[in-house]
């Protein structure tokens, strides 16, 4: 042993622990945020095929959706695949899989899940005939562990089977394909920072282009990602990567965003903002400074 056990339940608490920022919170806000997406880019569609070129909608509300729906999936998917080490992610978790992928055993992950390791003889409770739950789940989780270490045969098991490495090699692999780096380097490079001139020129920039598909596919390799772990690390079986009620997206949807008799509200409350911002121009610094410095 190598205390396993203790780090088991270390990730566990990263994967979906009391904390906000838990893998599983992580991916159901960044998926949550997607599916609306979705939504509104329909809309968006719709009212383009309905409405003439004198109706087009709003252009400064939908480039603000979909400028912002860059910038926050960049963000959450960068974060998911950030390995700092005081940071919880799913790169960091996959990461000290493999580091530990010694102890990651047949008996110790079956002991970590309180999961017996003889099943056999005990799937239902000794003369009640009652289907016991955990010698199933020991059942189903044995199967895992003979295909995560290639053992063809029941008869062939052992406590000390691991997880192959090579399994792990490949799964860490996966969130370093090409649409996850040209994500980095847009979220590197327009996003998180206000690179400068010479640090956005260069071939692989100008060749990286961030679209809808790229962020597609990087919630793909996550989501497929984070079911792996899932089911083989923590046994929790299928995910559903869409938490709480669907239909709420649409609530409320049919209803018109705004009404004609709004519209000089709206203007009267634009024009009072840009007023604020016209006063900051006018910022008396030298007073301010005075003050500040008696």
């Amino acid at each position: 042993m190598c205390g396993f056990k203790e780090k088991f339940q270390m990730w566990k608490d990263w994967w979906n622990g009391g904390d906000e920022n838990s893998i599983i919170n992580q991916i159901y806000s960044m998926m949550w945020y997607a599916a609306i997406f979705e939504i509104l880019k329909q809309v968006h569609n719709f009212s383009l095929s309905r409405n003439s070129n004198k109706e087009l909608p709003n252009w400064a509300f939908w480039n603000f959706v979909f400028t912002t729906h860059f910038e926050t999936q960049t963000n959450a998917i960068m974060r998911l695949l950030d390995k700092s080490n005081d940071v919880i992610s799913l790169r960091r978790l996959v990461s000290d899989i493999k580091e530990n992928c010694l102890c990651l055993t047949r008996k110790d992950i079956l002991d970590s899940l309180n999961l017996p390791y003889d099943y056999e003889n005990s799937l239902t409770i000794s003369g009640s005939g009652t289907f016991n739950q955990s010698y199933a789940f020991a059942e189903l989780m044995h199967k895992q562990m003979d295909l995560l270490a290639n053992i063809p045969s029941g008869s062939q098991r052992q406590p000390s089977d691991m997880i192959r490495k090579c399994v792990i090699d490949w799964i860490e692999k996966r969130l370093e394909t090409v649409e996850l780096k040209d994500i980095k380097k847009y979220r590197n490079k327009f996003v998180a920072h206000a690179a400068t001139n010479k640090s956005r020129d260069g071939k692989d920039l100008k060749d990286m282009k961030i679209t809808l598909r790229k962020i597609s596919k990087a919630h793909e390799i996550i989501c497929k990602t984070a079911n792996f772990i899932a089911q083989n690390i923590f046994f929790d079986g299928r995910m559903s990567f869409l938490a709480g009620n669907i239909q709420d997206v649409l609530e409320n949807l049919d209803k018109p965003l705004v009404s004609q008799e709004n519209i000089p509200g709206l203007l009267a409350q634009l024009n009072e903002f840009k007023k604020q911002t016209e006063q900051w121009c006018k910022w008396d610094w030298s007073s301010e400074f005075e003050k500040s410095c008696p």
